[in-house]
């Protein structure tokens, strides 16, 4: 079995990056500081004419000692129900990989709010319309991001996300299994 060489694997990561850049929760680290929901609330504030700006992320905080914060946002679904549900067709995955919202074309049925299976799209019965994350893809590092101190969200593809966990997984299991 051949492998990729290293400098073609880092070309192919590169190219693909754009298109699957995702926001990664690492709830272990959220201290509940709330600096997230407020940099997303400024990132928002021009799409808000008439009322207050609605943050994109919440943190869902520990309701016990020791418990953990869990950070919630768009998970960015593959196959995405909000997408599916959606109506008007203001919801669609543009040429990021995200899924991203026309506001001007939502009406504020909620459909996309009901068929969430991680209940991060909120109603904002004001605007009569339903927000949601779309991973602030106009920004190089989305607000969220980039004030979180604990590092609680990071902007990394899910494949990289997923090796970079295979590979501390076996540096863990290597130590445990060695003779000693």
């Amino acid at each position: 079995m051949t492998s990729v060489p290293l400098h073609v694997s880092g070309m192919l990561n590169e190219m693909s990056a754009q298109y699957t850049r995702d926001i990664i929760v690492d709830a272990a680290k959220c201290t509940a500081c709330m600096d997230c929901v407020e940099a997303c609330k400024q990132a928002v504030a021009h799409e808000h004419k008439t009322t207050e700006p609605t943050a994109r992320i919440s943190i869902r905080k520990a309701t016990a000692e020791g418990g953990i914060n869990l950070p919630q946002l768009c998970k960015n679904c593959a196959e995405a129900p909000c997408v599916v549900a959606c109506m008007t067709g203001c919801r669609i995955r543009d040429v990021s990989g995200w899924v991203t919202t026309d506001y001007e074309r939502c009406v504020g049925c909620w459909m996309c709010v009901m068929t969430c299976p991680f209940g991060v799209i909120g109603a904002v019965h004001e605007d009569k319309m339903a927000r949601k994350c779309d991973g602030c893809t106009s920004h190089e590092v989305p607000p969220c991001v980039a004030v979180c101190k604990p590092q609680a969200l990071r902007v990394r593809s899910y494949g990289s996300f997923a090796q970079e966990r295979r590979q501390a997984y076996s540096r863990r299991a290597r130590v445990t299994a060695l003779p000693g």
